[in-house]
């Protein structure tokens, strides 16, 4: 793409005038969801959102306009609920009036069938022949919560951040956004590429790849319009910017429930699966993987080798932990002599003495037990399954201290909360100095409630705390294999300069 087509998509993400085609007050209708989403997105800032419905005086307590071009100034981007046929005349009227994007939430396009096929180059054309660039048709609208943009219908929140996610899948889309939001894992851009009939998922690639709101590059694919060139743009990309992908389609049945969809040719998984491994794109195969991958490529230093240090709040945990990390290429190493003397000063004696370090329910000491792990030479990462600090003040029980008592008890609890806090400070100042991940993973699904404040202080600080010690032992797993991909690019242009 050149920088025209860079700036057009740029727009897309930040208009500053964006009307809703099909716009309504029916609660069940797309354009109800889409211009409520747009419309609540943007109060309070520069923005104009302008109802558009022949058939409608207001929308939302807004005056409606017949048509786009009704409408005074100029128009950026429009959003199209209306049905199928009636878009290419749209259209028309949106290039008259100097629209330069059009998110087509609309179906029954190519996807449905010849008849579709051809309404969507009937639409392609007339788009064509006025420089509208189209996303879609056939999707669930796209984020920017850079400027704060939604046009995606039923999303409850989502959290700012530095993940970059389009996705062949508007369903899929939407799940990965809210399973972020439920784990606090911030995104700086969506977008639902449908059908792709003008911009495809590789052009996205490429403009997140310049996106100074993006770190990361997240990416649901079902089959590519042009796989050659997502080949020569992830080599280009990846030693700068990760590119984190699930790719649907494994089996024939995968395959052919792929091409149904989106209308793209899904191809051979092995192929993909090559691609990806000679280029750094790093392939998950869930939700969760891809979500957490992507957080922790936005905080985490890369391993520089495959020896884990873990620390657990217990011994079948431990097992568990252990059993997943051998299990993905991981040693759990043992531990230093000077390492083994540290953790001594802070559990009792019958602790493990070993790796996983089983800390024996001392959550009190799992930060000094994760710094003797970061300072062991032996010891490349570290996964803690045991969140630091002692747990929340319940009510229920800290009323059984008798009233004399409670209120010193309390304070003195608190300040041990405090203590942790600012203990797990230090723990990741001495993870960036000395650059090896920690991984922090719940003991059990309601952790955050047992112990909000230490959680909030680590989604302060960027951490995803993952649901099973599986999930962080895959991530680390993901993370080591990036790192030996990027030593290997760098050892190749060193020797190609030699």
């Amino acid at each position: 793409m050149d920088q025209a087509d860079i700036n057009s998509i740029d727009t897309i993400f930040n208009p500053r005038t964006v009307a809703v085609i099909g716009a309504s007050d029916v609660y069940e209708k797309w354009g109800f969801q889409v211009f409520s989403a747009a419309h609540e997105s943007s109060a309070g800032t520069a923005r104009r959102v302008y109802p558009v419905n022949t058939g409608a005086s207001e929308v939302h307590g807004e005056k409606c306009y017949g048509s786009v071009l009704e409408i005074p100034g100029q128009v950026d981007l429009v959003l199209i609920t209306i049905p199928a046929p009636l878009v290419p005349k749209v259209l028309d009227e949106c290039g008259r009036k100097g629209v330069r994007g059009a998110v087509i939430i609309t179906g029954d396009f190519a996807e449905s069938g010849p008849e579709g096929a051809a309404r969507q180059a009937e639409m392609l054309a007339t788009a064509r022949r006025y420089g509208i660039r189209i996303v879609g048709p056939n999707i669930m609208g796209h984020i920017s919560t850079a400027s704060g943009l939604i046009t995606t219908p039923f999303i409850h929140d989502i959290v700012k951040g530095r993940i970059g996610f389009a996705s062949q899948s508007g369903n899929i889309g939407v799940q990965v956004l809210q399973y972020g939001y439920n784990d606090n894992i911030g995104f700086s851009k969506f977008v639902g590429t449908g059908n792709e009939a003008d911009l495809t998922l590789e052009d996205f690639v490429e403009y997140f790849a310049q996106d100074k709101d993006t770190d990361v590059i997240a990416l649901y694919i079902e089959g590519l319009k042009n796989g050659r060139r997502f080949i020569d743009l992830a080599r280009q990309i990846t030693p700068r910017k990760p590119i984190v992908v699930i790719k649907a389609g494994r089996s024939e049945a995968g395959s052919r429930a792929a091409r149904s969809h989106s209308s793209a040719l899904a191809g051979s998984d092995a192929v993909y699966d090559a691609a990806f491994k000679q280029t750094g794109v790093i392939r998950t195969g869930t939700v969760l993987d891809l979500i957490y991958t992507c957080s922790a490529l936005c905080r985490q230093p890369l391993p520089q080798g495959n020896r884990i240090g873990i620390i657990v709040i217990g011994g079948g945990i431990g097992v568990l932990a252990a059993d997943e990390c051998l299990r993905l290429g991981l040693e759990v190493p043992p531990l230093s002599p000077e390492t083994i003397r540290r953790i001594d000063e802070v559990l009792p004696q019958f602790w493990s003495h070993g790796n996983p370090v089983d800390i024996v329910a001392e959550s009190s000491a799992t930060n000094e037990c994760i710094l003797a792990l970061l300072d062991d030479p032996n010891i490349d990462a570290v996964m803690c399954v045991s969140t630091p600090g002692l747990r929340q003040i319940l009510p229920k029980r800290i009323n059984h201290v008798p009233p004399a008592t409670r209120d010193a008890t309390v304070a003195r609890l608190n300040r041990t909360i405090d203590t942790a806090i600012a203990d797990l400070d230090r723990v990741i100042n001495r993870m960036d100095e000395v650059k090896k991940p920690v991984i922090f993973c719940k003991t059990n699904p309601v952790e955050e409630k047992l112990n909000p404040r230490v959680f909030a202080r680590l989604n302060e600080k960027g951490f995803t705390v993952f649901r099973t010690p599986e999930h962080g032992a895959g991530v680390l797993a993901r993370l080591l294999w990036y790192s030996r991909y990027l030593r290997q690019r760098q050892s190749q242009r060193y020797d190609a300069q030699s």
